[in-house]
């Protein structure tokens, strides 16, 4: 079976989310496994990433808190994310992917299904 979702603007729910509340509809909702754990630093993640989105400027701020990273994009409030694995966490609208060398986290992708951006930390 495949769910396909088309959405021809964006909106507050991603395409994702209405694929999953559909799929948890028809075949009822199962408890999801554990949360995963960070045991790193998640000062790591910190900082100001700077980019462009959408014909416009984008600037996303990253914080912490003792548990969590958090995400804020321009005045909006901060939205707590769940860890995935492998520098990626997620909120119910968007992936967030952080890449670096040497140890040094410098590039946030973020993909918001229907958008998907390459921002650099603000040095």
């Amino acid at each position: 079976m495949s769910i396909v979702v088309l959405v021809n603007s964006t909106g507050p729910v991603s395409p994702g989310q209405t694929e999953k509340n559909i799929a948890e509809f028809i075949f009822k909702k199962t408890e999801e496994g554990a949360p995963l754990k960070y045991d790193g630093d998640l000062s790591s993640f910190g900082g100001t990433y700077k980019g462009r989105g959408r014909g416009q400027d984008l600037v996303i701020q990253v914080t912490h808190n003792d548990s969590t990273i958090l995400v804020q994009l321009g005045d909006d409030k901060p939205s707590a994310m769940k860890f995935r694995g492998d520098n990626a966490w997620a909120n119910d609208h968007a992936t967030f992917y952080f890449n670096g060398a040497s140890g040094k986290l410098d590039e946030l992708r973020v993909d918001e299904v229907y958008n998907f951006y390459i921002l650099k930390k603000d040095k």
